[in-house]
């Protein structure tokens, strides 16, 4: 089988998302070869030539890192004629699309004329921001994924509350496929012996936007220390987090990182936790709960899309409501009480990542769906 995949994405998805689906693929045998295409800012050839894999080819193609450039490049049919032409070259058996936030719907749509299409839709509904500008981008984002949708013959979400999701908006359940995301484990190799757990850490790890729910940490913050003055509540990753000072107002118990993070500085962030807390407010899922788990430390995470069926509740970490402050501090104030409880959870976590979110399962139930895919385009276009 020849799998083209078409991706728009860069940076941690590369590492954690397609290096291991590709090695996994063609690990598994059922894939010959694949045909990798995308944009030009995307870093995918270092890591093809760091496995030494020759049945993987590059191909690159000149596209905008700006979502809103790209929306308006995607009206150009220029665009798409030539990226439909090369691939014709290729001849592929099936299109796999992989991160749909930037794939112009109507190369799709072409495409789909003359191959198989599967479509991994890792955000079908967008997350709601408050600025116009961005809440007009998710409305252009979730109208190009209903399309995108439309043309393709199997549609792989990565949980039950996707599923939902798609069967609400009028998706027939038969072109679903639930397939978890893998486990996000390139950090854990990259850990130091020397580094030791502090205790009484608590780490915030990711981009900082609105929806993280950053305000609810701080402010659970401030009722742990009631009982624990000595906490620490690390906040790290880039963005703006201006908003946030005011909120802290210089309190020493918070430790703010507020740039990017290099590979080898999060490994050491996520060995001096203690506990691992996503306290969002909206999302859908975050490799940030595999990370955790690859590093054997429990998670409290809020009620949003499909962290519950990441993180089960009591065993390898705790599931809170978004929005409420009061109940992360409880879960959190658990967890530091006990160092057995937090100890037990992590280990937990960490099997439960092996076991459930293994790239080999992962690959093999994505060979499935294309040849099911496969099938379905053969019986409506030669029958």
């Amino acid at each position: 089988m020849k799998v083209l995949m078409l991706s728009f994405i860069s940076g941690i998805l590369v590492e954690d998302y397609l290096k291991p689906l590709i090695t996994s693929l063609l690990q598994n045998g059922q894939v010959a070869d694949i045909t990798l295409v995308v944009p030009e800012y995307n870093d995918a050839p270092s890591f093809i030539e760091d496995l030494g894999i020759s049945k993987v080819e590059v191909r690159k193609f000149r596209f905008w890192s700006s979502l809103s450039r790209a929306m308006l490049g995607a009206l150009n049919p220029n665009l798409y004629h030539r990226l439909v032409k090369d691939i014709e070259a290729i001849n592929p058996d099936i299109v796999h699309i992989v991160f749909e936030h930037r794939v112009p719907f109507l190369l799709v749509a072409e495409l789909h004329q003359k191959y198989p299409i599967v479509s991994t839709i890792h955000e079908p509904r967008a997350i709601i921001h408050t600025a116009l500008r961005s809440s007009f981008l998710n409305l252009i984002q979730e109208t190009n994924c209903k399309f995108i949708m439309k043309s393709s013959d199997k549609i792989i979400v990565h949980g039950q509350n996707h599923m939902q999701y798609l069967l609400a908006k009028s998706i027939p359940d038969h072109k679903i496929r639930i397939i978890p995301l893998g486990a996000f484990s390139s950090f854990a190799p990259l850990r130091n012996d020397e580094v030791q757990t502090q205790p009484e850490n608590i780490l915030f790890f990711g981009r900082i936007t609105s929806y993280k729910g950053i305000e609810y940490l701080i402010e659970a913050g401030k009722l742990i220390k009631q009982q624990f003055p000595e906490i620490t509540i690390t906040i790290a990753g880039e963005g703006d987090f201006n908003k946030y000072e005011g909120l802290i107002k210089g309190d020493s118990n918070f430790k703010i990182c507020n740039k990017f993070i290099p590979d080898s500085e999060v490994a050491m962030l996520f060995q001096k936790a203690a506990i691992v807390v996503l306290p969002y407010t909206d999302g859908s899922q975050s490799g940030i709960i595999s990370i955790a788990g690859s590093f054997r430390k429990p998670v409290v995470a809020t009620n949003v899309g499909n962290f519950s069926e990441m993180v089960e509740n009591g065993k390898t970490g705790f599931v809170v409501a978004p929005k409420d402050a009061t109940g992360l501090a409880k879960a959190i104030i658990k967890l530091l009480k006990n160092g057995k409880l937090r100890q037990e959870m992590g280990e937990n976590a960490y099997s439960a990542i092996q076991e459930g979110f293994s790239w080999d399962d992962i690959a093999q139930k994505t060979v499935c769906v294309y040849e099911e895919a496969i099938k379905i385009w053969r019986t409506d276009n030669f029958s």
